[in-house]
């Protein structure tokens, strides 16, 4: 079973925070309100299952690592996650395919999904 840990809020109230790693931390989701402006957010080596709702209250996000997580699909509405992204990275998961609406991400100019089960 996964335990999984919350994060604290509070971090995601600080409204000049723009970078913030959260790797390793056992979390499994975000706040789905804040007030920041985060710009590069560090998933990597957590519990998530899904992409998580929080993303969509981060408008500013250009860099989003969640790989080594346990991802088994990327929301079609991913678009309106991300409006300015522009590195996304899903390695090492257990992705079996990806969204058709990743080509609406046009802001896109990295993306990484090797080590899933894409065949």
């Amino acid at each position: 079973q996964i335990k999984s840990e919350h994060i604290p809020s509070v971090l995601f109230d600080i409204p000049e925070l723009r970078t913030l790693d959260l790797d390793g931390t056992r979390i499994n989701n975000l706040p789905e309100e804040n007030s920041c402006k985060l710009e590069d957010l560090y998933l990597s080596n957590n519990y998530f299952l899904t992409v998580p709702k929080g993303l969509k209250t981060l408008p500013y996000l250009v860099m989003v690592d969640m790989s080594h997580n346990f991802l088994t699909s990327i929301p079609e509405d991913i678009p309106e996650y991300l409006p300015s992204i522009r590195i996304l990275r899903f390695n090492h998961n257990l992705l079996t395919s990806l969204p058709n609406n990743l080509c609406k991400l046009i802001t896109l100019e990295e993306l990484e999904f090797c080590n899933n089960k894409i065949a």
